[in-house]
């Protein structure tokens, strides 16, 4: 059915679930944006994230009704001239409906820059009235509705009206598309993560940067062993050769489209260190889809996991105990038969009979369905070695 022969419970019916469709998958918050002039026709819609102390936008989708020229002569200077956004940006309280006249008078808007070279060009476009969805320290969400003043006239209460119905779900939407997205929740459950591994773990922004390094991350930047350069880029204490291998190849992983597709790994070496680390680059999660919103953090962030190959099973007790079934004494004993320790000396050392671990050995080999020595190694390795690449 046609939006015109709709009723506005229809319409705020249809709006809404393009909403909630946008909060589960951010590329579709421009259908809603396509959907309003539907709604009530002639109306100019924006919706926009911006930086909250400058103002500058991060982020601007655009309704058809806009002519292709407004974009690229926006972005490129009379974002920084419009009169409105400075007031949506720190006084506009979040989900109050604003017409643009209480922010700037419109005998006072025509006299701006922001007016005269650039807005009175596209369609007359005199007036305009938004809402707050989200604001935090960082940035900014911003519905608006941009029209002519006789439009504002005629239909400035349905405007309004429509603006106050969608606005609460808009909000509720914006946070469930921001927690799913890069908000908090995902941040504190992957620090979580993270926080858990027993090798250093590393997330690493667009720029290069340290996000976040975990407790065992956080000691090779205490040892040294890796540094920050002077742009606070992550860098390798050892020198510059390496630093470089490792900049090209978190380079590599930052511009890969999507997933783990490919493993990058760099040597870290060091005068304190026995035995070189090995560092595995990758990409922590695909680019979302352009347009998407929110863009909370940054798009693209590369995980870098740092190991010692020399000791890289000494850990392997709980993997090992929770894929077969082992017991402690059983997943230390095929560690360390893994590690290359013989089945006598490791009875030595855990100051058992060497028949004792003869037995746990076949219990061992029954509940990981392996027959021979070799082949409960080659399994332990393929389950707990970090650096096996993809074929």
């Amino acid at each position: 059915m046609a939006w015109s022969k709709l009723t506005e419970g229809e319409i705020v019916s249809r709006l809404t679930a393009l909403i909630y469709d946008a909060a589960l998958d951010p590329s579709r918050w421009q259908k809603l944006v396509d959907a309003l002039p539907q709604a009530i026709p002639g109306l100019h819609p924006v919706l926009y994230l911006a930086d909250t102390k400058t103002t500058d936008m991060d982020l601007l989708l655009m309704s058809e009704n806009w002519i292709d020229e407004f974009v690229p002569e926006y972005m490129s200077y009379y974002d920084k001239l419009n009169p409105w956004t400075p007031g949506l940006a720190t006084k506009a309280p979040v989900g109050d409906f604003i017409d643009g006249r209480q922010l700037i008078s419109s005998n006072d808007l025509k006299k701006t820059e922001f007016y005269t070279d650039f807005l009175s060009n596209f369609e007359g476009l005199d007036s305009a009235s938004g809402t707050v969805i989200h604001r935090s320290h960082e940035s900014f969400a911003v519905l608006g509705i941009h029209s002519t003043d006789k439009m504002l006239e005629n239909s400035g209460e349905a405007i309004a009206r429509l603006q106050k119905l969608i606005t609460p779900h808009l909000i509720q939407a914006f946070e469930i598309s921001r927690r799913l997205g890069h908000g908090a929740m995902l941040a504190t459950s992957l620090e979580y993560t993270l926080e858990a591994q027993s090798c250093a773990s590393i997330v690493i922004d667009g720029q290069l940067q340290v996000y976040y390094a975990n407790r065992a991350a956080r000691a090779l930047f205490d040892a040294k062993i890796l540094t920050l350069d002077a742009h606070a880029c992550i860098a390798i204490g050892s020198g510059y050769s390496e630093s470089e291998m490792l900049r090209r190849a978190l380079t590599a992983a930052l511009g890969e489209a999507s997933g783990f597709s490919q493993n990058h790994l760099v040597r870290i070496s060091g005068p304190d260190l026995a035995h070189p680390l090995v560092a595995q680059v990758m990409p922590l999660a695909g680019s979302r889809a352009k347009g998407a919103l929110p863009k909370v953090g940054d798009e693209k962030q590369a995980l870098v996991i740092i190991s010692d190959p020399s000791s890289e099973h000494q850990n392997m007790q709980p993997v090992l105990t929770m894929a077969f079934d082992l017991t402690v004494s059983e997943a230390n004993l095929a560690a360390a038969l893994a590690n290359g320790l013989s089945l006598s000396d490791y009875a030595r050392a855990a100051k058992i009979q060497v028949g004792t671990a003869r037995s746990q050995l076949k219990t061992i080999f029954s509940k990981t369905d392996t027959h021979r020595q070799a082949e409960l190694v080659a399994l332990i390795i393929r389950i707990c070695n970090p650096f096996k690449l993809p074929k």
